[in-house]
């Protein structure tokens, strides 16, 4: 047995604790997400899954509870309902001053939500802004 004494500061124990707790917390909910999923495929429960969007923003619900939210804001990848945590995975978004999203921002947004949810968010929804340039009235004005 090898034994070994580690000296800290408090901050340096508090942060470690903190990060230890987030992880842990983190880890009940895939877990909790994985059990829901297989006592639903077991008992043919179908989840529902509903996208809208406004041509600007996508929102993703299950359920009557929004799990998502896109837009050139940011990323917002909630927590189930009943959750102690809030977001899975939210981000702003890299220039939140235009009403267009980047690209690389809505394939982040789309694999953050199979990762989390299985859900596959169709890659069209936000399609016409990723073929087209925008036009100078579809950029908001600082």
């Amino acid at each position: 047995m090898v034994s070994a004494t580690v000296y800290m500061t408090e901050e340096q124990f508090t942060k470690i604790k903190a990060l230890s707790e987030r992880t842990h917390v983190a880890m009940a909910i895939y877990i909790r997400q994985a059990i829901d999923i297989v006592i639903a495929q077991h008992c043919g429960v179908v989840e529902q899954d509903e996208f809208t969007t406004d041509g600007f923003t996508v929102w993703v619900n299950r359920n009557g509870h929004c799990i998502g939210r896109f837009s050139s804001k940011g990323i917002d990848v909630h927590a189930p309902p009943g959750s102690k945590e809030h977001c899975l995975d939210c981000r702003p978004g890299s220039n939140p001053l235009q009403k267009l999203p980047l690209r690389s921002e809505w394939d982040d947004f789309r694999r953050s939500m199979k990762f989390h949810y299985n859900v596959d968010v169709p890659k069209d929804l936000l399609k016409k802004f990723f073929d087209e340039k925008p036009k100078p009235d579809e950029i908001e004005k600082g």
